[in-house]
């Protein structure tokens, strides 16, 4: 359904109202409503509004219907009645806005469409392939659009990756060092500390040994001081038995 207001060179205001069928391209009905004809109107079935305000209520009604269209019990409906005639053409039709209560079915809202000729249904069809090949120029410029978007928003990602693997190779060839540096290092430490050790026992043992040395030469000292002492105790004794 389709709503528009047109105003004429005269400017008297037109409400018309288009009602298609996108399962059936050649259904087209046509409400035309004048200032004059919603006059009439508002009078026939005691309307409350007046015709600047119409539209926007006609809207609200029509809101209402969608949002009850799927309950079990809807409180308002849309009624539309068209009758073909013998020769398979469509006559006017009728667009009813229905209130329902357990009681009766109140009619809100009645309104009379024509059919379209088929001049109004070539330029229908005329119209919806225009809008159809605006949409899909529209929906391809935004496609484009999206791909070229997407295709930068890739090389920056891959950019940025590229950036970030450089970066932690960096990182890693910077750690690489300093671990090979500190091995290195650690090593040296190693080789100096235990020279430090061999050292210090080559040193320990050299003391021992002149210590050992030392020992033996007092030792072999004191025994032959004993040993003299005692040959001559022993002469001493030899002399004094004589």
């Amino acid at each position: 359904m389709e709503l528009q207001t047109l105003s004429s060179p005269l400017h008297k205001k037109e409400l018309v109202v288009r009602l298609t069928d996108e399962r059936d391209l050649f259904f087209l009905y046509t409400l035309r409503l004048g200032e004059e004809d919603f006059q009439s109107l508002k009078t026939q079935q005691g309307l409350l509004v007046d015709f600047a305000a119409f539209p926007q209520k006609f809207v609200d009604l029509l809101e209402m219907c969608i949002r009850e269209e799927h309950k079990e019990m809807p409180k308002f409906i849309l009624h539309f009645v068209s009758q073909g005639s013998y020769t398979n053409e469509r006559t006017t039709g009728m667009l009813n806005v229905i209130e329902t209560n357990p009681f009766k079915h109140l009619t809100h809202l009645s309104l009379k469409f024509i059919p379209g000729t088929d001049s109004d249904v070539k330029k229908y069809l005329a119209d919806c392939l225009k809008q159809l090949k605006d949409t899909n120029a529209l929906l391809q410029q935004r496609l484009e659009h999206t791909d070229t978007d997407l295709n930068q928003r890739l090389q920056q990602t891959q950019e940025t990756l590229s950036s970030k693997t450089i970066e932690l190779d960096n990182h890693k060839a910077e750690w690489s060092a300093r671990l090979n540096e500190m091995s290195a290092k650690h090593k040296n430490e190693m080789a100096t500390e235990k020279e430090k050790m061999l050292q210090m026992q080559s040193n320990f043992q050299q003391k021992q040994e002149r210590d050992r040395k030392d020992l033996e030469q007092a030792h072999m000292k004191i025994v032959k001081q004993l040993e003299s002492r005692l040959y001559e105790f022993e002469g001493s004794n030899k002399v004094c038995l004589d």
